[in-house]
Parts: structure tokens; C-alpha cells; sequence
């Protein structure tokens, strides 16, 4: 980001974003900001990624766990976990099942059966709840991670939803690159596995956006998108028009000799 050529006004208004609430609040809990975070390369979330091309079981937090397949992601979507699409707060049952899960697989039984048998599931395995989360998170994050090489979506600061009809794109994608049946891709294979096969998919296709992000391309991401907040605070402050938003964008995030 480069300051020092845009007029006073402007940058004495960003000046004084540093001591603006609302602009931190927005800096800090912002979710673009985070996914381009995640891209930068992590060898303990690489390791946990490869255990997880060889298992169907890891271990996280000291608790060995199933990995998530397709099925479980599936049947926790339709059983309307806030795990699976951020829609509210986990209650101690929506913890509960997620773990039951985790610990015992999906077993051939329905859904009010399995409800039953996750109640009170981890008071009763003396599973503390907060570190259930934190392995409930961890496993969709090792499920996800190969989506990691996949480009972000400009423009859309909501999180994508990987529902029903996602995770029948992705079977028939990972069935195309393997021949694997559809069943054994959404029974056995773990999330990471399909993911990875999917990302290959693209690749196969022609696609050559899909590779893992340099660290000076992940530096302009986090830039642009920074740009991108401060530009929007400026507008709601009066600082500029909205219809100068592209102006003054590009010329935060061009080098002065570069003009």
C-alpha cells in the first residue's frame, strides 16, 4: 500500500482510521482477510493433510478421530449443524453429535437413532466441550484445506456453503478423475482426498489457477483487500464519493515510480 502521493485530505483520513473503532472492528473480524490468511503455507497443517491421504483416522488434540468422509459432512448439513455453514452459535448437542461422529463414524443407523445416542456424548466420555470444538474444527479444516488451491471469488465476503448438492458436484468430479464408485467416494474416502482429486479435476481440465499461493502473491491479496476496507470507510466518512472508490483504490496499490 502506498500513501505518501494521495492528497493530504486522504491521508491524514486514513491517519486517523488507526483510532477509528469501527474500521478496527471491521479490520479485525474481517473473513476475506482470514481465508487469505489461511493460504499461507503452514508444514504442521501440510503433515496433517498427508496422514490424511493415508488414513481414515487421525489424531487431534490427542484424541484419535475419524476423518471426515463426504457422508458425515452430508448427513451433519442436513441434520443442520452450525459447523457446517457458520449460521449460529453450536449449542452443547450440536457439539455433541458433530463428536459423536468423529469418534464412532456414521454408523448404519437414522438420524433420531443417532441423536439419541450422541446426547450428553461428550460429558459422559469426559471430553472437555471446548476442546471438542477445537478438534471438531480442526477436522473440517484438514476436510478443506485442499480448496486452499483454488483462487478466492472477488467480491463475495460471505463464506461458500459446501451443502448437499456441493458435495454431489464433488463425488462425480473425484469419479471422474478415478474411477472410484460413488458409493466408496461417499462412504470411505475422506473430504481431503475428494477435495484434493477435485482440485486435480480442474487441473486436468486446463484450469492453471489452481496451485498453492506465493508468499508475495498472498502479500497483494492481503493489500488489495485492505485497500478494499480502507476505500469503503473513507466513502461511509465523506472522504471521497463512492464513484472515485476505483481511483483512489488503484492508486493505494500502485508504486509511485510506477505512475
Amino acid at each position: 500500500m502506498y500513501f505518501k502521493t494521495l492528497p493530504k485530505n486522504i491521508q491524514t483520513a486514513i491517519l486517523k482510521l488507526t483510532k477509528d473503532e469501527e474500521f478496527q472492528r471491521r479490520f479485525r473480524t474481517d473473513k476475506i482477510l482470514d481465508e487469505i490468511d489461511e493460504m499461507k503455507e503452514n508444514l504442521d497443517e501440510e503433515y496433517q493433510s498427508f496422514l490424511a491421504l493415508m488414513n481414515k483416522k487421525i489424531k487431534l488434540k490427542d484424541r484419535e478421530v475419524f476423518l471426515l468422509t463426504p457422508a458425515m459432512w452430508t448427513f451433519l448439513y442436513i441434520c443442520q449443524s452450525p459447523f457446517t455453514d457458520s449460521s449460529k452459535t453450536p449449542s452443547t448437542s450440536d457439539v455433541d453429535i458433530f463428536m459423536y461422529i468423529l469418534d464412532n463414524g456414521l454408523e448404519e443407523m437414522d438420524t433420531v437413532e443417532l441423536f439419541m445416542k450422541s446426547i450428553d456424548y461428550c460429558k459422559r466420555s469426559e471430553i472437555d466441550l471446548n476442546t471438542a470444538v477445537d478438534i471438531i474444527l480442526l477436522s473440517i479444516k484438514i476436510a478443506f484445506r485442499p480448496l486452499k488451491l483454488f483462487p478466492r471469488m472477488g467480491g463475495n465476503n460471505s463464506k461458500p456453503i459446501y451443502d448437499c448438492d456441493w458435495i454431489t458436484c464433488l463425488i462425480s468430479k473425484v469419479h471422474a478423475v478415478t474411477g472410484y464408485s460413488p458409493d466408496y467416494i461417499m462412504k470411505e474416502l475422506s473430504l481431503t482426498s475428494a477435495c484434493y482429486y477435485f482440485a486435480q479435476h480442474r487441473r486436468l481440465l486446463g484450469d492453471d489457477t489452481i496451485y498453492k499461493r506465493t508468499d508475495e502473491e498472498i502479500l497483494l491479496l492481503q493489500d488489495d483487500r485492505c485497500c478494499e476496507l480502507i476505500c469503503y470507510r473513507l466513502i461511509e466518512l465523506n472522504v471521497f464519493p463512492a464513484e472515485e472508490k476505483a481511483k483512489w483504490k488503484k492508486e493505494m496499490m500502485t508504486l509511485p515510480n510506477n505512475k
